[in-house]
């Protein structure tokens, strides 16, 4: 994994994250946007789970309620639970 990679991906999943506090009517829109880039590249998105910010945080775990509520992409709200949760630790 290089770091250009990473700062890209960041820079994504913190545009859709941006959209989904401003625009919450369309939160299924950004969220299948987030649930693909975490499916393209597992590396990346464990890497980013761990070093994510507090408010990120927020609104991952936010994201994989929705994705519960709804049954969409349970594997990614699962992914993101335990990854925020062990970040924890």
């Amino acid at each position: 994994m290089d770091m250009e990679s990473f700062y890209e991906f960041r820079s994504e999943v913190r545009k859709k994250l941006g959209r989904i506090y401003f625009f919450p009517q369309n939160m299924d829109l950004y969220a299948e946007g987030i649930v693909e880039l975490f499916l393209l590249d597992t590396e990346i998105t464990k890497f980013y789970l761990s070093n994510c910010t507090k408010n990120e945080k927020k609104y991952l775990l936010e994201l994989a309620e929705y994705l519960q509520q709804t049954n969409k992409n349970l594997q990614v709200a699962k992914i993101i639970i335990r990854s925020l949760s062990s970040a924890k630790k």
